[in-house]
């Protein structure tokens, strides 16, 4: 970690959801080890399979990232929406993170402003890139200019920005490189 600067609380382990989870017990107590050394968890395409919600149950991730199929079309799909809002409620009440992945269009991040979504990503936002980067002026205007009007409706008096980080600095690893190796 000193070799990059690194702090623990910088690094995010993701589970995905597609992976089998065989030994719940034994996954849950390395989870908790790594969470015990100050280090953050996700649980990723949340939505695409059928373990995720006993998942989050169990692990108590950091952060659930919400799969592009339950993201798409969330403007214009009712049942989708009572869906991730009632995901933001409970992410609201254990302290967890929701980033919705696959925003393709504007109504879509509009809806899901509204909803309180807190991070998202998406080709609407930006192309995948390398690097990271910054938002485009417009789509960063966008998004603050949603969220004044979301918070002045609903009698806030703050300054809080619920899709807020949407490019962070950060540092990109292969596959190939072990957690150990990162640690040292």
């Amino acid at each position: 970690l000193q070799k990059y600067g690194l702090k623990p609380k910088d690094i995010v382990f993701e589970i995905t959801e597609k992976e089998s989870v065989g030994d719940i017990n034994l996954l849950n107590e390395r989870i908790n080890r790594y969470k015990e050394k100050g280090f953050e968890v996700a649980i990723d395409d949340l939505g695409s399979c059928y373990a995720g919600l006993s998942l989050v149950c169990e692990i108590a991730p950091k952060y659930m990232k919400l799969d592009r199929t339950l993201i798409r079309q969330v403007a214009s799909n009712h049942s989708r929406t009572l869906l991730i809002k009632n995901l933001v409620d409970y992410a609201n009440s254990m302290n967890i993170k929701i980033i919705a992945e696959g925003i393709e269009t504007k109504e879509d991040l509009d809806a899901l402003i509204k909803l309180g979504i807190h991070y998202g990503q998406g080709y609407f936002i930006s192309m995948p890139m390398e690097e990271p980067s910054e938002v485009e002026d417009a789509i960063h205007k966008m998004i603050v200019v949603n969220n004044i009007k979301k918070n002045s409706m609903l009698n806030y008096r703050i300054n809080q920005f619920y899709i807020k980080q949407l490019s962070i600095q950060g540092i990109s690893v292969s596959k190939e490189v072990k957690v150990e190796q990162l640690l040292a």
